[in-house]
């Protein structure tokens, strides 16, 4: 979905250039998946998924802190 709409360009969100509730859920998920908490799921499980490791940091810049 991310490389359909466009996400490997320069924004890397998800839907157009800016951020979206799309991003935030997807940065919620991503966020949790690399926390550590989930037993049996490694924290490194999404590295080798450049679109959505893109997205995440992304979301992380703009979102409010």
């Amino acid at each position: 979905m991310l490389e359909r709409n466009g996400s490997a360009k320069d924004h890397g969100f998800a839907v157009g250039g800016k951020l979206t509730i799309a991003d935030l859920k997807l940065f919620h998920v991503i966020n949790h998946l690399k926390s550590g908490f989930l037993d049996h799921i490694p924290k490194t499980l999404v590295d080798p998924y450049h679109l959505l490791n893109a997205n995440f940091v992304a979301t992380d810049a703009k979102r409010v802190k």
